[in-house]
């Protein structure tokens, strides 16, 4: 409690008799940061260290890791996991104090690996750094405290999905930099890492709120999910939502301000689609239009990490985006006919029936296809073109495959739209 606050000003009191400077470690050479990472000696008390920790604080965080290894024992019964959290809780503080010889060192490598590459990555910043470093040591964090949150996360964050939303991220910066390859260099890879790290918490509140809210229907269907599988119960589903939550906007939030707009707006849009009491996605065509909107934030999102607002973003673009999603997800809802239809959800196939509903949804793909290149802006016929065939490829599976899967319709829509904004966009 509060007691502990003062305990470590009063041991440097008595074992120093005098104030000690506090700064960031910094080391003589690689080797000496390896030893000091991997031998705890930085904690211990009496390491003779001219900044850095006090004696004080180091035994402090002695006591702390003591109990981190006694509380993870009781929880897990593993000698091994209880060693592994206390050494983790000390990796968490030493990462940090040793961000500036860290970032040191990783800016002369890669620029020793490629000068043009990573020119934009030469100075490094402590805070992409640290994201990175701490998203990795979260998952195993989790890993020891509780395999079933791990599990849940790895197989139900619907990868092919993901890589949609997240393409239009990759491609709101390709936008923000006007196709040029070069201006690429100029970017900072690890901020565009945090980036997406970022996007990837918003992404996991999106897809569990929909699965605690879509509990009843997707039972009926029988989609499988971290609820419907009994791996968590409704509450931790719930909890992950939000944590997940809290995660993606404070790192999103160290970006600029048209950053955490747009990640707010795509949040809340997310929200919107799966909740009560808006639960858009009851209704047909205005349900799909949101998910345009929620895709639209994610290109607003790489595209203001560039240019640090959205007043230019290409209203082409912007409306292709909207309209095209609008008109070519909803036969994402073929595969929920049966729980739509307990839960009372308004879709296209709960409207016509499945055989019909496969009909109209295969030709609104078809027209979303195409209505990409001439929304957006195409400088040949060969876009129009391409966007056809590859419109009869998804239309002819929707409409006749016996078993319909999204991820093809998916994959091959985020296939065409990168082509398309590499190639044939007139910037």
């Amino acid at each position: 409690g509060v007691a502990s606050i003062f305990l470590a000003p009063i041991l440097d009191l008595i074992i120093l008799r005098k104030a000690f400077p506090m700064g960031y470690l910094n080391f003589k050479s690689f080797t000496d940061f390896i030893q000091a990472m991997f031998s705890l000696c930085i904690t211990l008390p009496f390491f003779p260290m001219r900044k850095g920790l006090s004696p004080g604080l180091r035994i402090e965080i002695y006591l702390i890791i003591l109990l981190i290894i006694i509380y993870t024992f009781i929880k897990t019964n593993r000698i091994w996991k209880s060693l592994l959290a206390g050494y983790l809780f000390y990796l968490t503080l030493f990462v940090p104090a040793s961000i500036t010889f860290i970032n040191n060192h990783l800016s002369k490598l890669l620029l020793k690996i490629s000068p043009t590459i990573f020119q934009g990555t030469g100075y490094l910043t402590a805070t992409p750094t640290l994201v990175v470093i701490f998203f990795i040591l979260l998952w195993i964090w989790i890993r020891i405290l509780d395999r079933k949150i791990l599990l849940s996360i790895v197989r139900g964050f619907r990868p092919i999905r993901f890589l949609f939303y997240a393409g239009m991220l990759i491609m709101g910066i390709w936008i923000g930099l006007e196709g040029n390859l070069f201006r690429l260099y100029y970017l900072n890879f690890f901020e565009i890492l945090s980036l997406c790290i970022g996007f990837f918490g918003l992404w996991i509140f999106a897809v569990f709120i929909n699965y605690y809210y879509d509990f009843a229907g997707d039972e009926v269907s029988g989609q499988k999910n971290p609820l419907t599988t009994n791996l968590l119960e409704s509450a931790r589903i719930l909890q992950i939502a939000y944590i997940a939550l809290l995660i993606g906007l404070l790192i999103l939030g160290t970006q600029n301000g048209s950053v955490i707009k747009s990640a707010v707006l795509f949040v809340s849009f997310s929200y919107l689609y799966s909740a009560p009491p808006a639960r858009l996605k009851r209704f047909p065509i205005l349900a799909t239009a949101i998910l345009g909107l929620a895709s639209l934030s994610g290109l607003l999102i790489g595209y203001s990490f560039v240019h640090n607002n959205i007043d230019k973003f290409p209203a082409g673009i912007a409306a292709a985006t909207v309209i095209c999603v609008a008109l070519g997800f909803p036969a994402k809802d073929l595969k929920d006919i049966a729980g739509d239809m307990k839960t009372g959800t308004i879709t296209i196939p709960t409207l016509f029936g499945y055989k019909n509903g496969k009909i109209i949804c295969a030709i609104l793909e078809m027209l979303a296809l195409i209505f990409i290149p001439v929304l957006a802006g195409a400088k040949s016929m060969i876009s129009i073109s391409v966007a056809a065939i590859i419109a009869i490829l998804i239309g002819g599976y929707t409409m006749f495959s016996k078993k319909f899967n999204e991820n093809f319709s998916l994959g091959l829509t985020l296939l065409y739209c990168s082509i398309y904004a590499i190639f044939w966009h007139p910037f």
